[in-house]
């Protein structure tokens, strides 16, 4: 049976059930749990270390004013916008912090007010617990009205809803 925990060193109780439910622990602060069993002949000794970090486990993306939401990923942010733009127009879980950052696993975007998004980057949400999770961005494709010169000539329609990067031929005679 589990009879004495302690934190950080410092004897919390002894118990006689199991689970037992620390109390009066502060959020935000880190502690480390270790048991031990005591019987007729005396105290064992102390388990393997514990650590837990007490607090807000929330670490969702709750809505966005940049695009859409969905599955917890935002969507059709609009094309041309900055890092800085997106992440002021995410609200996330209480308690949590977020960052853009260059892909899964990587670090912060530099230069936040002038980059602009991509669909490379990813939303890294911490909770105040410590741990975090990943969303991913998806972009709109630029698109463009590309008007033609006739030069005297017989005119011709514009093209619109060119995505960026696409091939242009020349019109036919």
């Amino acid at each position: 049976k589990i009879v004495r925990v302690s934190d950080n060193d410092t004897n919390i109780t002894s118990i006689s059930t199991s689970p037992y439910t620390a109390v009066s622990l502060i959020n935000g602060e880190e502690y480390k749990f270790y048991i031990a069993a005591v019987n007729s002949v005396g105290a064992g000794a102390y388990s393997s270390e514990i650590t837990a970090r007490i607090g807000r486990t929330g670490k969702s993306i709750v809505s966005t004013t940049v695009g859409g939401l969905s599955g917890g990923n935002i969507i059709n942010v609009p094309s041309g916008k900055t890092v800085s733009e997106l992440k002021s127009g995410l609200t996330i879980s209480d308690g949590a912090s977020k960052e853009i950052i260059t892909g899964t696993g990587g670090a912060a975007v530099a230069n936040q007010d002038t980059t602009i998004v991509t669909s490379s980057m990813k939303i890294k949400v911490t909770a105040e617990n410590g741990t975090s999770a990943e969303y991913s961005i998806t972009v709109e494709a630029a698109t463009y009205t590309i008007s033609f010169s006739s030069n005297g000539g017989t005119a011709v329609a514009n093209l619109t809803n060119v995505v960026s990067g696409s091939t242009i031929t020349a019109p036919t005679a």
